[in-house]
């Protein structure tokens, strides 16, 4: 009888390859079930066939899938905390700002009001004064208002005296036209 052919290295590797190539397909079918199961069945038939350059290319391109959501979502989040970091630093200078403002109209209204103190405190001191030596206020005069009335009535005679009733007809000749005598031939 004769020896079965040996097996040799790539036998070995077309025979592991088909079974794990029935094994993949089991897992294709259950992949809805048992997700797992699938991912290793593929991770090992490709391995196989690939090589191991394949199986880094493909961890590389598993592990990127789960980090860049979790390096976009903690780029967004940093993103929102310096956007609020930086808008609490701008409400602070406004802060700062309004409050170094307000010292200024602080001191102005300080001074403002201490004059005031001090002309209410002489007002005050004059009436006190005025109780103490009991001085009667005097009354406003009506002199200046005899003088007004006066003023008036010699006006009047004024003009009586310059349009009067003598003097009255001398004025209106004065400023009417000459009269044209007319001049026979």
């Amino acid at each position: 009888m004769a020896a079965p052919p040996a097996c040799d290295i790539a036998c070995q590797k077309n025979k592991r390859l088909a079974t794990l190539l029935s094994t993949l397909q089991e897992a294709t079918v259950n992949k809805g079930t048992n997700p797992e199961a699938y991912e290793k069945a593929r991770m090992n038939y490709y391995t196989l066939k690939e090589g191991q350059s394949w199986l880094h290319t493909e961890k590389e391109k598993i592990a990127n899938n789960k980090v860049t959501p979790l390096l976009d979502m903690y780029t967004k989040q940093f993103q929102t905390l310096q956007n609020a970091a930086d808008k609490k630093a701008a409400v602070k200078q406004a802060l700062d700002d309004a409050k170094a403002g307000e010292v200024g109209d602080e001191d102005e209204t300080r001074f403002i009001h201490s004059q005031i103190e001090k002309e209410y405190n002489k007002a005050g001191v004059q009436t006190r004064l005025m109780e103490l030596t009991k001085s009667p206020v005097p009354e406003p005069s009506s002199i200046p208002m005899y003088f007004d009335i006066l003023m008036g009535f010699l006006i009047l005679v004024i003009v009586y005296l310059l349009f009067g009733a003598g003097k009255w007809q001398t004025i209106q000749n004065y400023f009417s036209p000459p009269s044209v005598i007319p001049i026979s031939l």
